[in-house]
């Protein structure tokens, strides 16, 4: 608990979705991510649509300084031509 500071979110960024509000099990989340991430072990998050994975991956990523971010969406329409354009 000590480690999850106190946050003043303004009014304006509440639906922004790139806000993410520190807890004790993002914390926890982050800890195990990071140490699989320095060790090169590969993982998987699991989970249903909502759970937060993507936002708990990124904000993983943000916090390891040796990291840049690059989000490439697909769907069941998308072809490789598509992504080499």
């Amino acid at each position: 608990m000590d480690k999850v500071p106190n946050l003043e979110v303004d009014s304006k960024d509440v639906n922004n979705a790139s806000t993410i509000i520190t807890t004790v099990d993002t914390l926890r989340h982050q800890e195990i991510l990071c140490s699989w991430l320095l060790e090169k072990r590969p993982f998987i998050i699991c989970g249903p649509p909502g759970s937060g994975k993507t936002m708990t991956l990124m904000s993983t990523l943000r916090a390891l300084p040796d990291y840049d971010m690059i989000f490439v969406n697909f769907s069941a329409s998308t072809t490789p031509g598509l992504i080499l354009k």
